[in-house]
């Protein structure tokens, strides 16, 4: 699918810091974590909180698919993506990237360094498994860690970013972000609620919980995110691997141009843009995420397919 030229020129300085420290809140946790995890709370197992936020490893096809949730997210968002997988024949891991899955004392702890280990070490073991294939896909801050890890692992056979930011758009970072950091931990923002439009999700108690937990981002890592974004950014012209690049039409978070500047700029041969019409930026609990399920499985099983009959 073609791509059209984006009118917008992207402004990488700038960014909606409402929309940016809710990247994840619509897609994020509830059940128990690993005993590797910190545990909070008492209420943990009363939630079930802490058991939906942990990984999850599905399916047992010969090959496989890296899912990476994004910025306050957890595995949870990406529960259903990973059972589609798994139904159409692929093994899928989805890891719990440091400071999340928890709380946002947790996370203040952490920064990209961390984040990016955390997803090579899933994909080191997806390869140590000796799949015939090797998929990554991943949501927004997710989206943009796909990325980072075609550029760095070219072994890696194909990528499915879904609204990942490579630049995010607003006037109120270069004003706002400096004037926080010096003084606040965390956001001193208002709550805004997560940019969906199937407003039935927002009464799941997960989503709910992650809310309260998350309710205001810490500024550091805020700082990190738009450090990752930007050295991803530098990196696209590595990214060689076939890519379906997912975007949501009405994503209030990821400005949709982000997708015309990915295609633009890495050096695939065989890529093409999926957008989702009616979709926000948590476009994988949206209403169009059988579409995205279904598009991404089958763009991942048309490569193994490709890759049987050029050897036979």
């Amino acid at each position: 699918m073609a791509s059209r030229q984006s009118s917008l020129k992207p402004r990488f300085n700038d960014i909606d810091l409402t929309n940016i420290f809710r990247l994840e809140m619509s897609v994020s946790q509830s059940r128990r974590l690993m005993s590797s995890q910190p545990t909070i709370d008492n209420d943990c197992e009363m939630s079930g909180y802490t058991e939906a936020a942990r990984p999850f490893h599905v399916g047992a096809g010969k090959n496989a698919v890296l899912l990476v949730h994004g910025f306050m997210g957890s595995p949870y968002g990406l529960r259903e993506f990973g059972e589609h997988l798994a139904s159409r024949g692929f093994r899928v891991y989805a890891p719990l990237l440091p400071g999340h899955g928890t709380s946002k004392e947790d996370m203040i702890r952490t920064g990209r360094a961390d984040w990016i280990r955390e997803a090579e070490a899933g994909l080191k073991m997806l390869q140590e498994e000796a799949p015939e294939h090797l998929f990554v896909s991943g949501h927004s801050m997710g989206g943009t860690l796909t990325l980072y890890l075609g550029a760095t692992h070219p072994e890696v056979d194909a990528l499915a970013p879904i609204c990942g930011p490579l630049y995010l758009t607003d006037w109120r970072l270069r004003f706002l972000l400096p004037i926080f950091k010096p003084f606040f931990k965390y956001s001193p923002l208002g709550e805004e609620p997560p940019d969906i439009l199937d407003r039935r999700v927002l009464e799941d108690p997960v989503v709910k919980e992650s809310r309260r937990r998350y309710d205001r981002p810490a500024i550091p890592c805020v700082t990190e995110l738009l450090t990752l974004i930007h050295e991803t950014r530098e990196k696209l012209s590595e990214v060689r691997q076939p890519i379906l690049v997912i975007q949501a039409r009405k994503d209030g978070v990821v400005p949709p141009g982000n997708a015309e500047h990915i295609f633009q700029h890495v050096a695939s041969t065989e890529k093409r843009i999926l957008w989702l019409e009616n979709s926000a930026h948590a476009a994988t609990m949206d209403f169009e995420k059988q579409t995205l399920f279904k598009e991404a499985a089958e763009f991942f099983h048309s490569l193994t397919i490709d890759r049987r009959r050029s050897m036979t």
